[in-house]
């Protein structure tokens, strides 16, 4: 696992990216019956309304923001 705190002030996030090791022999796939409603994560959230939580996010959700972030990545590196 990835320490987000040993990550060096200024290191550009495809530094990052190529620091981690990961053996993809290590995962399998696994099946879903509802991607929408199944949880693929739990995020714990600081509270900022109320006590810290759990926050769960579905397979479908997850799968969903990785598509919108890499749009995003996308056109700001097109406008830069």
């Amino acid at each position: 696992m990835y320490d987000l705190q040993e990550v060096e002030e200024g290191q550009s996030f495809d530094d990052f990216l190529n620091d981690v090791e990961v053996d993809m022999d290590e995962f399998s796939v696994v099946g879903c019956d509802d991607s929408r409603q199944e949880e693929a994560v739990i995020v714990c959230s600081s509270g900022t309304t109320g006590l810290p939580k759990g926050v769960s996010i579905s397979h479908y959700g997850l799968a969903f923001q990785t598509v919108i972030l890499g749009r995003l990545v996308l056109s700001v590196e097109h406008t830069n």
